[in-house]
């Protein structure tokens, strides 16, 4: 797919956002591209105040809707179609349209034990991909369309064994994707055209990088920007839920993680307007939690 394509159908993407959401958009505001290394501001515990002028704030969302799907392993979302490809309890790879009312629909690409941990471009068009884990392999299929069950054969990528991929941002046609691995995260890139993923250098990000205690990191998920993650941390100290980190630049650290929803959850996604997060609750329930 052209370059020119994948920008046009992110303008689509991020339309979608407001479509299916209805909220205003605070990541139009401007970022400050020339803002210094910001990795020691903030806690986990609270909001740095710097933050603010980041134009994604998210702060604490304490709304939660449950939609119809239910007994997910995990879940990605593609606002722009509506849609949600999730994974079932039982490894079975399936969609659900639209969002809120739909149950989940079986795939072309189907499923089986050891299936768990997808991941979604966020902007599906014809050639978007989906990723996840079977076994210790994380695999990619493509959107053939124009049914949302009509994906490619599943091919193994070469991103590290036992890595859980996340939700990856759109950088120029290519693709940016930060995973989990052994507790911990790391962050891969791949360019236009390629099929290869190669770690972005000094990426790896540790529980104390993003200002926690003792604990593991989980589902990390990139804006469609690649400035925002938002990730799931559990300790057996400290607060475990949903935390967000931003970046000013693709080049810079991580500010430390801030809480935006107190619990058990998993696959996190949170939309580009910075309002709301798409997750999987304890329950194995879709859930939007919001302000």
């Amino acid at each position: 797919m052209s370059t020119g394509a994948r920008i046009a159908a992110v303008a689509v993407a991020l339309a979608g956002c407001d479509g299916v959401l209805h909220l205003e958009r605070v990541s139009d505001r401007p970022r400050d591209a020339s803002a210094s290394d910001t990795s020691d501001s903030g806690t986990a515990e609270g909001l740095p105040p710097d933050d603010a002028a980041n134009g994604c704030l998210p702060g604490m969302l304490s709304a939660i809707d449950a939609f119809a799907a239910s007994s997910l392993n995990s879940a990605g979302i593609a606002p722009n179609m509506n849609v949600a490809l999730v994974i079932t309890s039982g490894g079975n790879i399936d969609y659900v349209n639209p969002i809120m009312t739909g149950t989940p629909t079986n795939t072309s690409i189907g499923g089986g034990a050891g299936v768990v941990d997808i991941a979604v471009q966020p902007t599906l068009i014809a050639g978007s991909s989906l990723f996840y884990v079977n076994s210790t392999t994380v695999f990619e299929s493509q959107w053939i369309g124009p049914n949302f069950g009509s994906w490619g054969s599943a091919l193994a990528t070469d991103l590290p064994s036992g890595a859980a991929p996340g939700a990856p941002a759109e950088i120029g046609g290519g693709l940016r994707m930060v995973v989990a691995i052994a507790g911990h995260f790391e962050e891969y890139e791949r360019s236009s055209g390629s099929s290869s993923w190669k770690q972005v250098l000094g990426s790896t990000l540790t529980f104390t990088d993003l200002g926690h205690p003792a604990g593991t990191l989980a589902y990390p998920a990139l804006t469609p920007d690649g400035l925002d993650l938002v990730y799931v941390f559990s300790g057996s100290t400290g607060v475990a839920g949903i935390f967000f980190a931003h970046r000013d630049r693709l080049d810079l650290p991580w500010s430390k993680g801030n809480v935006i929803s107190v619990g058990t959850y998993r696959s996190p996604v949170l939309m580009q307007d910075c309002l709301a997060v798409y997750a999987v609750d304890s329950t194995g329930r879709l859930v939007k939690i919001h302000n």
